[in-house]
């Protein structure tokens, strides 16, 4: 699970630095990894939800950014692990 964590807090800095990751959803993300004993039934989601981060791109949903994960999507899903517990 510590690597579990670890990733989740690195692709999150990553997203952070290079594609403007809202610290709204930083701060969700990152309680999900500091509390990943909570969602160790799930972890398939969670390694979506990594993908997702990793796939963020402020620009989703328009011309330039269309293959890529929106913050409402993110949002969405965040909501849909919570609803798992």
């Amino acid at each position: 699970m510590k690597e579990l964590t670890e990733r989740i807090k690195n692709t999150v800095k990553i997203a952070q630095n290079e594609e403007e990751f809202p610290e709204s959803l930083a701060v969700q993300v990152l309680d999900i990894a500091d509390n990943i004993e909570q969602y160790s039934s799930i972890p398939e989601m969670i390694q979506e939800l990594i993908l997702m981060v990793s796939d963020y791109d402020i620009y989703a949903g328009t011309c330039c950014g269309m293959m890529a994960t929106a913050d409402f999507e993110i949002e969405q899903y965040l909501e849909k692990i919570r609803s798992t517990l």
